[in-house]
């Protein structure tokens, strides 16, 4: 997202403005990642939660969402050539961060899934714990393997893994 306001130090004449457009202050602008769709201006109420459902509702989507726990065996038997990404969470809606990250590594060897696990049927049904009131799980499954890595946390490697 890009903000030109009162301290950004922008003319309306200015090479960066004049080509998208900007006709006066504040002018907020949301650019997709990729060459494929326009910017897009934001003309909507000047408020926290205007802009973050405005990014939300923009964010491309890249996850592969089960309805079914019986869904997921097969999407991680399939998906072996690559790196798998499931998270279990308890709430209504995909996290923003969920569906950034699955955006960000679209067209690579990272695939991203999400499974609504409520009262954690599920989670028990694939031999984890139920878990807490509102615990969500993330399930990271290496390259050639059906056996998930239970993401507990920060990396505390040293050395960086490029995917």
């Amino acid at each position: 997202m890009f903000a030109a306001g009162e301290y950004m130090h922008f003319t309306l004449n200015s090479q960066l403005t004049l080509p998208q457009g900007v006709q006066g202050f504040p002018t907020v602008k949301l650019f997709p990642r990729g060459k494929s769709l326009p910017p897009m201006t934001y003309d909507q109420e000047r408020v926290a939660s205007g802009f973050f459902n405005y990014a939300t509702r923009r964010v491309p989507n890249h996850i592969t969402k089960f309805t079914r726990v019986d869904d997921i065996p097969p999407w991680i038997k399939k998906g072996k050539a690559k790196y798998r990404a499931l998270l279990l969470t308890k709430d209504k809606k995909i996290p923003l961060l969920w569906k950034v990250l699955a955006n960000k590594y679209a067209d690579t060897a990272l695939d991203f899934g999400v499974h609504r696990d409520e009262e954690g049927k599920s989670s028990v049904a694939m031999g984890l714990e139920a878990g807490e009131k509102k615990e969500a799980k993330v399930l990271l499954y290496p390259i050639g393997s059906d056996k998930p890595v239970r993401y507990a946390g920060m990396c505390l490697s040293t050395q960086p893994h490029r995917i």
